[in-house]
């Protein structure tokens, strides 16, 4: 099993939020969403805020700006919530789900289409940018969305050979059309 959609900043803001009305303060903060010093969401009190440039639905979009730390602090927040058992995916199960089994290059098949996935949406468009909810192709034979396009996201894997760096997948925005691959992989600190 792995999940359909990107987690997104509200359901993620409920993770925040569930931090802070349990008194877990300085644990709520330390797992912000941050881009290079920038945070899209802040603690005010014990009210949590978004950041003024974030327009309208922001709440829809898929989440940024989440440490390998951050993932994995939801995913066992939200398998506490949902008494179901969640977790990342490893970088095999992230592959397989994204290019099915007859090993295609691109989600929706081999030939690059700019069309297909979500590819504005990376650090120069700039916080003030407002997300495409167009429809798109950039769905998995299995029924995954955004596995090329949108955000990278997170496996469990660390990178082999890089202690304390961590495999990052679907990484559309910094390197296109080779980070639309399906094969593209990178590495970043868990911290990050």
């Amino acid at each position: 099993f792995i999940q359909i959609y990107e987690v997104t900043f509200g359901e993620y803001e409920e993770f925040l939020k569930s931090l802070i009305a349990d008194d877990r303060l300085i644990e709520a903060r330390k797992h912000l969403p941050q881009d290079f010093g920038f945070y899209y969401l802040n603690i005010a009190g014990k009210q949590l805020k978004a950041h003024s440039s974030l327009t309208e639905g922001w709440r829809k979009w898929p989440v940024r700006g989440v440490s390998w730390l951050d993932a994995q602090a939801y995913a066992e927040w939200r398998s506490q919530r949902d008494g179901t058992s969640y977790r990342l995916p490893t970088e095999l199960e992230w592959e397989v789900a994204a290019r099915g089994t007859d090993g295609r290059r691109y989600t929706w098949g081999e030939i690059f289409w700019p069309q297909a996935a979500r590819l504005p949406q990376g650090y120069a468009s700039g916080p003030k940018s407002n997300w495409d909810t167009r429809q798109f192709t950039d769905e998995s034979v299995f029924g995954v969305w955004d596995l090329t396009g949108s955000q990278a996201e997170w496996c469990a894997d660390e990178f082999a050979g890089r202690f304390g760096e961590y495999v990052l997948r679907g990484n559309a925005w910094a390197l296109q059309p080779v980070g639309l691959e399906t094969g593209f992989r990178t590495k970043i600190g868990r911290a990050h």
